[in-house]
């Protein structure tokens, strides 16, 4: 036994030396839930990978190694021996960690004492290729390599049967079947052709006069016509736009217990129905949804000039939000983890989402993958956006400010040229007021002899008087020097004079941590909804207008600072527009938000330096709404006449990331200078009074030379001025406090004062009769919508098994790693722009190939890939591969990313004319999935369609597109917290489907029925289910049974001259597409006669025709397509 204690003492020393702290699982555990959260949050600041003080890193097991200042940091299995025990625990008077800060409390504290005494296990490091966890990266890569590689052209297969293809895209088919021994199905009848056609373009069926039009029509081009025909119908984007709302999960409202609707959301359901009809290319679609934007030139509405590239970027915010999290931070990390789950899948066909806690255990995909695309999300913020006016009214800005920097100029000059008459003159002003202070008798000689005006001179000796006992006053050496009898000997003079070159302390000087300064216009990215602010910061230097009708007073800036300008106060919100729930209010900030960078709280005390009066929003780990009990200390309101320093207490997020949204309240001033945090505000001066880049007493001994410095700071002062050369800085605000100084008293400087009031009149009243013709051409009134608002580039730790509380390295942004791509090192903001144009690459192996297997399985039933949103490992090798991969090229180098195009390619090929029917019953016991496309699968509708289809035969669809969403019906049965209150018509107004509102805790029953998806996560591929609920919802569900009686009425209206059986057969080419035999004839005249014997009436009685109707509704073959 005692042997055995020198070999684990060595043993332990071993593995600490090497720095691989090796233990089981339970070990891991603890040092994951107890150990590595206290490092990070209060340890790694001061000892992590940014800075090591007194050389000490304990966010790697190597930095315990040996001894520190105070001795040997760690001794696995003796905590009184370990420096860092002795340090959290406060042994030692001398060593006390955390520095300066509370101590850790005593269950922390037992806690690394426990994880001492057990060995210090550290969990080893995760390598980049392989780890413990069998994680080989190449590997990964090898044995999946053809979705990381770009698509191969391949060589169109040679076959017997020539005859058979329309397009290359049969050969393919037709190779594979011949491989398999089997023959493909005959070709489809043509009304059969033309329902599936209908229904997979515009999702309508076809009218009775266009099947009777298709079939008459011999021309060998009428496939082509009726394909070209849909494609061109509006209603295609209406089909193929609620195939994507899928994918992103498409809600107007948020779940969770209330269901708080998102306002605005149904303009990014408009957006897909817009872009699908004008064919946007894919890669230009894909760079609207990232980077829709930031895009240097917006694609506009041709006829609204509304912004549509901007709405594309509003489905990272479709999802779910809780709003009152109890643990915020965790929040944040699932709604992250939900929208890189619809990143991944909907782009890439790539289960990113597995990668949170681990790496992938199938894919070529490591933790930090998932990490790296985190920070793009992350890297902006919500908003709603004026969309409709933004173009317009940004041209109006960037108008208004080339007139403000022109303005300037000819402001300066005239400044210039005011004041600098008076420089010859100035000087002897000053030596002559100070004869008469010292000698009031002299007052008469000196007037004579200097040949000064009395008043001026009056003025001077005045102003002098009253700076000598003033110390903030420009004036105040030069007046000491003059009301002194001996300057060289003057001891509290040259006290002063020491004095002068002490350094103008900016307000956030000494701050523990700028967060964002709009006083120095170069230091803080200038982040705004909207105008209200203009496009960058008011620099210091800049000249300002008193108000239109109000006294010309011409002012300047002597600091800087983001200012709400009250020209856009007019802006309002159209009526239709929904308001944002809760307290957040983000819809009336729509043109008046600015926000700061986002950055992570040390120790919470925030100081905004403010004026005017706004609410400022603290959006703590990227939460958007606030409606219920807890968090509301986010939102502060804030009220001030002159800048001020205002603190808001936010200690209790320490730690958490965070950005400061500013909202102007009604049309109150706002000026926003700085945001600081610290454990106090500063004082600073907001006014230069010292200048010592332009005056220097150092060496002054006598009243001359005092004046001749300030003198020479007055010439040098205006040449500045007027050759504009912006300093920066302090000199930038000793100028400004210069020229401000003789702009607040011009009668001391001007000498010919009647012409320079004439003149900032006259500049006055042009400068807002320009401001005011522009602002006339402004649009006032606007929708708004969810959007992205660009924020400062952030970049995420790993978190170790996914847990906030454990958190690793930081992961720079980037592409999953396997597509070999890397950003540019010097990206500004969050990087989207550039990762999207990395994504639209045609190098990019996964984009395309994504996008056309989900064409395919949209109008094949089932894609080239099964799973449609994993290419991954777990997911279905392709039946066709080289099929696929001829089909991305063609997509990208001949159809240029035309959605249209590849839809019409695929519906004109002979494998998509092929009938539902096998050649023989082979076919199927070899072929039992269809997967070799033998034949053309049964598909039963979607949902959606299924209303629809109810809603066309009936006659009642409204075929008007977009607009605001209807309301759901809400039957009884619907009940739950958030109802909303407005119940809407039975039928929907008659409107498709696609434009019913999505709340996403009140779906629809009857589509929920039929397997319409719950928007929670991307779904690329509907579950099918035929159950019986299915039958019954056609059986018993109100709306059903109410269109049949708008079908029955339409039919005994339009039909009244017909009898029974002509009403039939026409009946039967509505609801199915085709003609009744004879059999179907028959039966259905015996139902008439039996339902009106039953209902007790004649014939023609709405009744019977409504029950006739309705069997018809619920026979399978209106819901399947063959």
């Amino acid at each position: 036994m005692n042997r055995s204690l020198p070999i684990l003492a060595w043993f332990m020393l071993t593995i600490v030396s090497s720095g691989h702290l090796y233990a089981d699982d339970r070990s891991h555990d603890f040092f994951e839930q107890n150990i590595r959260p206290i490092l990070a949050t209060r340890c790694f600041r001061c000892h992590g990978p940014e800075q090591q003080k007194s050389g000490l890193r304990l966010d790697i097991p190597e930095g315990l190694r040996g001894k520190g200042t105070f001795g040997t940091i760690l001794v696995p299995g003796d905590p009184e021996k370990s420096t860092l025990y002795t340090a959290l625990s406060h042994q030692s008077p001398k060593l006390k960690m955390p520095y300066q800060e509370e101590p850790l409390s005593t269950v922390i504290v037992a806690n690394f004492k426990k994880w001492i005494d057990a060995g210090a296990v550290w969990p080893p490091k995760v390598d980049a290729n392989t780890n413990d966890s069998g994680f080989n990266y190449n590997q990964r890569v090898l044995r999946l390599p053809w979705i990381w590689r770009k698509p191969i052209k391949p060589t169109l297969p040679s076959i017997q049967n020539s005859q058979w293809p329309l397009d290359p895209i049969d050969y393919f088919v037709y190779s594979k079947l011949a491989k398999a021994d089997l023959q493909p199905a005959a070709e489809a009848d043509p009304a059969s052709w033309l329902r599936r056609t209908y229904f997979a373009i515009t999702g309508l069926p076809p009218t009775q006069g266009a099947i009777e039009n298709f079939i008459d029509n011999e021309s060998p081009d009428r496939y082509e016509q009726v394909t070209d025909h849909l494609l061109d119908s509006p209603h295609f984007g209406e089909r193929w736009a609620r195939h994507w709302m899928d994918l992103v999960r498409y809600s107007e409202s948020r779940g969770h217990e209330s269901d708080f609707i998102i306002p605005n959301a149904y303009h990014y359901r408009d957006y897909l129905i817009r872009a699908y009809n004008t064919d946007l290319p894919y890669d230009q679609f894909i760079r609207e949804h990232l980077a829709g934007d930031l895009l240097p030139n917006p694609r506009l509405n041709p006829e609204t000039g509304a912004n549509e590239s901007i709405l594309a970027t509003a489905w990272p915010f479709l999802g779910e939000e809780v709003h009152s999290p109890v643990d915020i931070r965790q929040d944040e990390c699932e709604r992250l983890d939900n929208k890189i789950d619809v990143f991944s899948k909907t782009f890439f066909g790539l289960t990113l989402s597995c990668a949170r806690c681990h790496d992938h255990k199938f894919d070529a995909i490591p933790q930090s993958d998932y990490y790296a695309m985190a920070g793009f999300l992350l890297s902006s913020s919500y908003r709603q956006v004026r969309f409709e006016t933004m173009e317009a009214n940004g041209r109006i800005a960037r108008a208004l400010q080339e007139f403000e920097h022109s303005y300037q100029q000819k402001l300066r000059r005239f400044i210039v040229n005011s004041f600098q008459a008076s420089l010859p003159d100035i000087k002897r002003y000053w030596l002559a007021a100070a004869k008469v202070i010292k000698n009031p008798s002299s007052m008469e000689d000196t007037i004579h002899n200097q040949s000064v005006n009395r008043k001026q001179l009056n003025r001077w000796i005045d102003t002098f008087k009253q700076s000598r006992d003033q110390p903030d006053s420009p004036l105040y050496l030069l007046a000491r020097a003059i009301c002194s009898d001996n300057p060289a000997k003057d001891t509290p003079l040259q006290a002063s004079r020491d004095n002068w070159l002490t350094d103008l302390r900016s307000p956030a000087a000494n701050a523990t941590h700028v967060i964002a300064d709009y006083s120095d216009t170069h230091s803080t990215p200038w982040l705004t909804n909207g105008f209200s602010f203009g496009l960058n910061p008011r620099r210091v230097g800049e000249l300002s207008f008193s108000p239109v009708n109000t006294v010309p007073v011409l002012s300047i800036f002597t600091y800087g600072a983001a200012v709400r300008n009250p020209d856009w106060d007019a802006l309002s919100i159209h009526q239709e527009n929904e308001v944002e729930p809760g307290a957040m209010a983000s819809t009336e900030r729509s043109n008046g938000m600015i926000r700061t960078p986002t950055v992570t709280l040390r120790d919470g005390l925030i100081h905004y330096y403010f004026s005017g009066k706004a609410k400022v929003y603290a959006s703590v780990a990227s939460h958007i709404m606030l409606a219920g009990p807890l968090h509301q200390t986010l939102i502060k309101e804030l009220e001030s006449d002159e800048p001020t320093w205002i603190t808001h207490d936010l200690r209790d997020y320490k730690g958490h990331r965070v950005h400061f949204e500013f909202g102007p309240i009604g049309s109150a001033p706002c000026k926003v200078l700085q945001v600081i945090e610290g454990p106090n505000p500063l004082s600073g001066r907001l006014i230069a009074n010292r200048f010592p880049s332009l005056v220097n007493f150092q060496t002054c001994q006598t009243l001359e030379d005092y004046a001749s410095v300030m003198h020479s700071g007055y010439a040098m002062a205006l040449k500045r001025f007027k050759d504009q050369s912006h300093p920066t800085g302090k000199a930038a605000k000793e100028l400004a406090g210069w020229m401000h100084w003789m702009l607040q008293d011009p009668e001391l400087f001007c000498s010919k004062l009647e012409n320079y009031r004439q003149g900032v009149a006259r500049f006055h009243k042009d400068y807002h009769s320009h401001r005011a013709n522009r602002m006339k051409d402004i649009q006032l009134v606007s929708r708004t919508a969810v959007a992205w608002l660009d924020g400062n580039g952030v970049n995420e730790q790993m978190l170790l098994r996914g847990n906030y509380r454990t958190p690793d390295v930081i992961v720079t942004r980037n592409a999953p790693r396997a597509l070999q791509t890397s950003l540019p090192p010097d990206i500004s903001g969050s990087g989207r722009l550039q990762l999207a144009d990395q994504m639209t690459d045609p190098d990019n192996p996964l984009i395309a190939r994504v996008m056309v297997n989900r064409i395919w399985h949209h109008l094949f039933g089932n894609g080239i890939v099964r799973t449609v949103n994993n290419f991954g490992w777990l997911g279905d090798r392709p039946s066709h591969p080289e099929l696929l991969d001829y089909l991305s090229i063609v997509f990208v180098e001949k159809d240029h990313w035309s959605v249209k195009a590849m839809i019409r390619r695929l519906v004109m090929s002979r494998t998509f004319r092929m009938s539902s029917n096998p050649v023989n019953g082979l076919a199927n016991t070899v072929d039992p999935l269809n997967r070799l496309l033998h034949r053309m699968p049964v598909k039963r509708l979607e949902a959606e369609t299924i209303r629809d289809s109810l809603l066309a035969v009936s006659g009642r669809l409204d075929r008007t597109l977009f607009g605001v969403p209807v309301p759901v019906h809400l039957t009884e049965f619907v009940i739950g917290r958030g109802r909303p209150t407005e119940s809407g018509p039975l039928d929907g107004e008659g409107r498709r489907t696609v434009y019913t509102a999505v709340r996403r805790n009140f779906l629809p029953t009857m589509l929920l029925t039929f397997n319409m998806p719950i928007p929670f996560n991307s779904i690329g591929r509907r579950t099918l289910t035929n159950v019986p609920a299915q039958s019954l919802a056609l059986m018993n569900d109100k709306l059903v049974y109410q269109q049949a009686r708008f079908w029955a009425e339409r039919i005994l209206t339009q039909h009244v001259s017909e009898n029974t059986e002509s009403r039939i057969r026409s009946m039967y080419w509505t609801a199915f597409g085709r003609p009744a035999d004879n059999q179907e004839v028959d039966l259905c005249l015996k139902a008439v006669t039996e339902l009106a014997s039953s209902h007790d009436c004649d014939r023609n009685d709405v009744r019977v025709w409504t029950d006739l109707c309705h069997s018809l509704f619920q026979a399978n073959e209106f819901i399947y397509l063959r």
